[in-house]
């Protein structure tokens, strides 16, 4: 799968809501039933911490996103491992993000 974007062409103003998922590589050399239980979540990566890889993450955004890292008014995170290394990054305006929540609720 190629490198996707669906990034709107324009910042996005105001204050925002930032969730990542962080996909970490499973090593070559485990076995099939640790692989199974990885990519379940039953067993996450422990290397790096999220607050590292959500502040590095934001940095990236900033300017082309957002605005400024400072209109982040919520964020959250996880770590998984995937059959690939690779940062799912979903930025919803505060007011879209409400939006979204009310009409599941």
């Amino acid at each position: 799968m190629a490198n996707q974007c669906l990034h709107r062409d324009v910042q996005i103003p105001g204050y925002v809501v930032v969730d990542f998922v962080f996909y970490f590589p499973i090593p070559i050399s485990t076995s099939a039933k640790k692989k199974a239980l990885m990519l379940a979540g039953e067993i996450l990566p422990t290397s790096c911490d999220c607050t590292n890889l959500q502040k590095f993450y934001e940095d990236c955004i900033k300017d082309i996103l957002i605005s400024d890292d400072r209109n982040v008014a919520q964020i959250s995170s996880k770590k998984l491992y995937g059959d690939k290394a690779k940062v799912l990054i979903k930025v919803f305006s505060l007011q879209e993000y409400k939006e979204i929540n009310v009409s599941r609720a």
